[in-house]
C-alpha cells in the first residue's frame, strides 16, 4: 500500500538542508525521520489488537499483548542515505500477518485435514479433519498508517524546521 502526502513548505526545508556538509544533513534528516516514526509507532500501538492472557503450549502462564511489545522501529543509513523501517512480529508474536491480512476463506469455512500423523488433537479429541470457520483480516497496520501519515509528515516538517536554524548557526559560528 502507497500513501501519497502534501506538504506545504518542505520542499523550501529541505532545499536549506541541502547547504550543509553531508554528515550534518544526515543527522538532520535521521532525527527527522524518528520524529516521524514515533507518530506512526504511537498509532499502530493504539489500533494493536491485544490478545487476553493464556496458557502456552507448555502449560505456562503468557499474559497478553505480544503482538503489542513486538513494534519495533529503526532508523538506518543505508548507502548514506537514511532510512527508516517500522517492523510489527517477533518469535512469539509470529501471527502479526495473520491478524492483519485474515486466513483464507471459503465462502463458509474451509476444512484442515491431517497429513502425516493421520490425526489432528484438539483437547483430548482426534479427528482426520477439522472445521475451520477463517479469520476475518483485521486490517490494523494499513489502517494505522493511513491515519498516521498525515501527522507523522508533519512531525518530519516541525522537527526539520526547529533543528536546521541552530545547524546554520552551528556552521556560520564555527
Amino acid at each position: 500500500m502507497t500513501t501519497a502526502v502534501s506538504v506545504k513548505g518542505l520542499s523550501e526545508l529541505l532545499r536549506d538542508l541541502r547547504t550543509l556538509p553531508a554528515r550534518i544533513e544526515r543527522n538532520v534528516i535521521r532525527g527527522a525521520l524518528r520524529a516521524g516514526g514515533r507518530v506512526l509507532v504511537r498509532e499502530l500501538a493504539k489500533r494493536t489488537p491485544v490478545g487476553r492472557p493464556r496458557k502456552n503450549w507448555r502449560g505456562e502462564f503468557r499474559p497478553g499483548g505480544d503482538l503489542l511489545k513486538s513494534i519495533k522501529m529503526r532508523v538506518t543509513a543505508r548507502k548514506g542515505a537514511p532510512e527508516m523501517t517500522i517492523s510489527i512480529g517477533s518469535r512469539l508474536a509470529w501471527y502479526a500477518n495473520i491478524v492483519e491480512r485474515g486466513t483464507y476463506r471459503q465462502p463458509g469455512g474451509y476444512w484442515i485435514v491431517a497429513r502425516k500423523a493421520k490425526a489432528l488433537r484438539i483437547g483430548h479429541v482426534l479427528r482426520r479433519r477439522i472445521w475451520h470457520p477463517g479469520i476475518s483480516p483485521r486490517y490494523f497496520v494499513r489502517d494505522a498508517f493511513a491515519a498516521g501519515a498525515e501527522p507523522s509528515v508533519q512531525e518530519f516538517r516541525q522537527y526539520v524546521a526547529r533543528r536546521l536554524p541552530r545547524e546554520l548557526v552551528k556552521q556560520q559560528g564555527g
